[in-house]
């Protein structure tokens, strides 16, 4: 009798041992996608993704905290709630529709490849799903409007973005990480619509000429000008107040007399709050019109100039960037 009970006890334990076994390999594993792999810096990245490295360097992401620009309008980061937005934690883990958090170390890489794709288990989010070494995962909010956010709606853009039709059609992406036929990883095979990682802007002279046109005419003895945000899905200038849209306007008679040098004819700008002066921004697909009467008794030309400044003292030094230029004679 008592061996009997051994026995069966025995076959118990057994099966049970088989049946907790099965339990386990069955079970989903605790996420853990980059097994063997501990991302600690961007560095990393490159020994894989060069070139897609060198483009962050290059960028005014991968620059936010060393670009000359960034260090004079914060006084050298002693504004420290600039800091977040130029060296910030991993998007991801502080989470997508959140302000982001500054990170503490590494501050000198700017907004790295670390800040978007490092996900909260230590692997790394990605748009595709490849096998590769990282093990990326595929997440989708890595290329949506809202990712963009936690840096780029302090003023509004997103917001804005959202407002507009352009977000019916369009993502952030599709304008400041173009794509193109190319390698993802160095020495690899050529893929489909590889996103660039320059983040062209406001500093990309052809892209300010996507966005922005110029139109001039001369009717009845008045200069009529007309500038159109007719490519930006936000409003022009958007993200940071000291940047502005000027339009300036020369007029010389047939004898070579100047007679106007560079009159501003309109600004388009966010606004510092102790300016107390409204807003000027272009909405999306918005055309704003200017009028000049022309001296009746003079025949000449007019030269009208759209330009873009980064701040605003570069409209004092004419250190701006020419988007749009028009000669018309009167």
């Amino acid at each position: 009798m008592l061996k009997s009970l051994r026995v069966a006890l025995a076959v118990v334990l057994a099966v049970g041992g088989v049946l907790l076994a099965l339990f386990v390999l069955s079970s989903p594993k605790p996420a853990a996608p980059s097994e063997g792999l501990v991302f600690t810096s961007a560095a990393q990245c490159a020994g894989c993704h060069g070139e897609i490295a060198r483009e962050v360097a290059a960028s005014y992401h991968g620059m936010a905290f060393t670009d000359p620009e960034a260090l004079a309008l914060s006084h050298n980061f002693q504004d420290e709630q600039c800091i977040s937005c130029h060296a910030p934690a991993p998007v991801f883990r502080t989470g997508v529709d959140k302000r982001v958090l500054e990170r503490k170390e590494g501050r000198e890489t700017g907004v790295d490849c670390l800040s978007c794709h490092l996900l909260p288990n230590g692997g790394v989010a990605g748009l595709r799903g490849l096998s590769a070494p990282c093990r990326p995962e595929v997440e989708p909010r890595l290329g949506a409007a809202v990712f963009c956010s936690g840096c780029h709606n302090q003023h509004w853009t997103v917001d804005e973005y959202m407002a507009s039709g352009y977000a019916e059609t369009h993502t952030c992406n599709d304008c400041h990480m173009p794509r193109s036929d190319r390698p993802l990883v160095d020495g690899g095979p050529v893929r489909t619509g590889v996103a660039s990682h320059l983040f062209p802007g406001g500093h990309d002279p052809g892209k300010l000429r996507e966005a922005l046109s110029l139109a001039v005419s001369v009717e009845s003895g008045t200069l009529k000008v007309s500038v159109t945000n007719r490519g930006a899905g936000h409003k022009v200038p958007t993200d940071s107040r000291h940047k502005s849209v000027n339009v300036y306007v020369s007029l010389t008679d047939e004898d070579g007399n100047v007679l106007i040098d560079r009159r501003e004819l309109a600004e388009y700008r966010l606004y510092y709050r102790t300016d107390n002066i409204e807003s000027s921004q272009l909405l999306p697909r918005e055309t704003r019109e200017i009028r000049l009467d022309l001296p009746a008794d003079r025949r000449g030309t007019a030269r009208v100039e759209l330009v873009y400044c980064l701040k605003p003292p570069q409209k004092e030094t004419r250190d701006w960037t020419l988007v749009q230029e028009e000669v018309v004679p009167f």
